[in-house]
């Protein structure tokens, strides 16, 4: 969600796109508690949320997965490998997420309007019980050893997201506006990436300077007229 936030903030031209959403969305619930079914309700905000995952995978360096039964992987030359039973193996995400090959030259972009496929989206469904993946996307890894908490990881960020963003609009702040997105990369840590801990001491850049502490820093601006979508 942190992540999410930070691309957001960058672009308030989807902020704008997601708050009518979110606005709209609220409109229509009259009041009531957000329930499960509701998070089908929000298409953007499931966009943003597939995109964000994309560029910024929670896990980026994947699970690690042994095999079962000797097989084989496409080598140099496109000679076949063999891989034999009990081998170690690591599926990252990263590289996948990042790959120009699977997603197009604007694989650096942050773009919900891209075109996904198949189970990456539900099959164009807002929100669906089960994990989504493909073969150049997995940011719960891969089923049946997938994250335990996946599906409640989806509902919590829909139910949280959409009321930050119908209550407040974000900009980024100092120091994470000057600062560009890699130095996030040599901060965060090496098993789950997120904006650095503001507690930790600042880390020394290669030419001897202090780089500043990093988080997700923003600016969040109550939205004027908000309090007629609130119970």
């Amino acid at each position: 969600m942190s992540w999410f936030v930070y691309e957001m903030s960058k672009r308030p031209d989807l902020q704008k796109r997601l708050q009518l959403e979110v606005d709209t969305f609220f409109q229509a619930v009259k009041g009531r508690t957000m329930e499960y079914r509701d998070c089908r309700k929000l298409p953007f905000l499931t966009r943003c949320i597939t995109e964000t995952l994309r560029l910024w995978p929670v896990v980026p360096w994947g699970s690690f997965r042994e095999l079962q039964f000797d097989d084989f992987v496409t080598g140099a030359n496109g000679k076949a490998v063999k891989v034999p039973k009990g081998a170690y193996f690591q599926v990252p995400s990263w590289n996948r997420h990042r790959d120009p090959v699977l997603w197009g030259d604007d694989v650096h972009v942050f773009n919900p309007d891209r075109s996904y496929a198949d189970d990456e989206l539900w099959h164009d469904e807002s929100f669906m019980a089960y994990n989504p993946s493909s073969k150049r996307y997995s940011p719960f890894t891969y089923p049946p050893r997938d994250c335990l908490g996946k599906n409640f990881a989806q509902m919590e960020m829909r139910m949280i997201l959409s009321q930050l963003f119908r209550d407040f609009t974000f900009a980024l702040a100092e120091p994470t506006r000057s600062e560009p997105a890699e130095s996030y990369l040599g901060n965060a840590s090496g098993f789950t990436l997120g904006p650095t801990d503001t507690l930790r001491p600042p880390d020394i850049r290669p030419d001897g300077s202090k780089r500043p502490k990093l988080g997700c820093y923003v600016h969040a601006i109550p939205r004027i007229g908000r309090e007629k979508y609130i119970a």
